[in-house]
């Protein structure tokens, strides 16, 4: 069999890095990692089989360099290899042995690396499953394989051993926050060296079949060896929730506007949620796929000790018409109720009733300013209104306090004079509100005087 001297690297090299060993005598290409820098070792070398090896380093200028061997003690109680054969700078050493580590000397300098003999530690795959038990932050699976880890020796004698590389693949659900929704996506997860479980963290939230490839070694000698789970149904569970108040008028235009309220509704205090009732806000919730039992909860309380309100669903239209305080939580669990989820719950605060209505009003005067009559109020869940003439003649009706008069009847402006008002509303504490009373209109006329800033005002 023709033997192979090919130097094939698994990692990056500095840039300039010259070469300074090469091993040759395996059936397959010899292997390189560079190991880290604490490791005191310049390279650490895996052959596939462990006889009939031979070092060569070459060797700047004059130099004939000393070879040493040193095991799990270390650099330090190295022994010298006095079977090195030197000519024409190089050096090459017979019979090299797997499982130790070498120190090339050459002048001030020193070349370190070890030798590993993958065959005995090779990777054999028989096979992978879920296991039987699983929680609800991770997911477990069982792996039958062999390959001992691939140890090897700093020159300060500590242990370490080279990542395998094994690459487990799978499909999984992951949240993407720019569309809102949970997606399938294909996922990898690497396994540096052989173990009975495997756990994944976070968990796996999507009907699979898991496959492990591996190891990286065995994948660069074209001889990567795969397996494939049963399919996979899975326990654990994750959910996403929004709120959102839906605007209550006609009279809001503004997109942008984040108060979403008519412009004469009496402001909260602030809340997110709630505000003035009638509130009507729709909950949403995003699952995962194992996701079975799906509830919103209200409660009076933030700890969800007395529950009110229960609906099944993902989604939920609610509108808050009593004044107070409601906590409002989206609950989620799986078909055998192993994995259950509370979401954040959302507070939902609606004031006390208030109203108030002008006296007095200048319809036609100037456009925008105090043209149009309008209560401002707070927390009215029924609302009529009527308006009056002297003379009894019903000039206006609206059943929306964001409504309002604007001054005409039948399509024309009304004569300036008193107008009476009629009210009655229903308030989120349940109270029953009669109100009545009068409506001036004042109208203002400008006319010219030939002054260029105009005249009196007259009425």
């Amino acid at each position: 069999m023709k033997y192979l001297t090919l130097i094939v690297s698994l990692l990056l090299v500095t840039a300039g890095y010259a070469q300074s060993v090469t091993i040759s005598g395996s059936q397959k290409d010899i292997l390189e990692i560079t190991p880290e820098k604490n490791t005191g070792l310049d390279a650490v070398f895996i052959s596939y089989n462990g006889d009939g090896l031979s070092a060569e380093f070459v060797c700047p200028g004059t130099y004939v360099p000393k070879w040493y061997r040193y095991s799990n003690l270390g650099g330090g109680f190295a022994e010298e290899i006095n079977t090195a054969v030197s000519s024409s700078g190089r050096s090459t050493l017979e019979g090299i042995q797997p499982g130790y580590g070498y120190i090339v000397e050459y002048g001030d300098n020193r070349y370190y690396f070890y030798l590993i003999d993958y065959s005995l530690h090779r990777l054999t795959l028989t096979s992978l499953e879920a296991a039987a038990e699983q929680d609800c932050t991770s997911t477990i699976l069982n792996l039958e394989a062999k390959g001992e880890p691939l140890t090897y020796y700093t020159i300060n004698g500590q242990q370490r051993s080279l990542d395998r590389g094994l690459m487990l693949e799978y499909n999984t659900e992951e949240w993407n926050e720019s569309s809102k929704t949970f997606e399938k996506i294909s996922a990898t997860h690497s396994i540096a060296n052989v173990s009975e479980r495997i756990i994944l963290t976070p968990p796996v939230y999507s009907n699979t079949f898991f496959t492990l490839k591996g190891d990286k070694f065995l994948q660069a000698w074209n001889e990567e060896q795969s397996i494939e789970s049963p399919a996979f149904n899975p326990v654990a569970i994750d959910i996403h929730v929004n709120a959102e108040q839906v605007k209550k008028s006609d009279d809001i235009t503004d997109d942008n506007d984040s108060s979403d309220v008519p412009s004469n509704e009496i402001k909260g205090d602030g809340s997110d949620l709630g505000g003035s009732a009638p509130a009507e806000i729709n909950f949403t919730a995003e699952c995962t796929e194992a996701v079975v039992f799906q509830e919103w909860q209200m409660a009076s309380d933030a700890e969800f000790e007395n529950i009110t309100y229960r609906l099944t669903g993902k989604d939920l239209n609610y509108t808050f018409t009593q004044e107070g305080t409601v906590y409002v939580r989206f609950a989620a669990g799986n078909n055998d109720g192993s994995c259950e989820m509370y979401s954040d719950p959302f507070t939902v605060s609606v004031g006390a009733t208030e109203l108030y209505c002008p006296n007095a009003f200048s319809p036609g005067a100037s456009e925008g300013v105090n043209d149009e009559w309008k209560v401002s109020y707070k927390s009215l869940i029924d609302f009529q209104c009527w308006i009056f003439d002297r003379y009894g003649t019903q000039m206006c009706y609206f059943d929306d306090p964001s409504k309002g008069w604007d001054g005409k009847y039948r399509g024309k402006l009304v004569k300036p004079g008193v107008y009476y008002y009629v009210i009655q509303a229903t308030g989120s504490d349940g109270k029953k509100i009669k109100k009545s009373g009068d409506i001036n209109i004042i109208r203002y006329r400008m006319y010219s005087t030939g002054n260029e800033n105009g005249g009196d005002a007259t009425e």
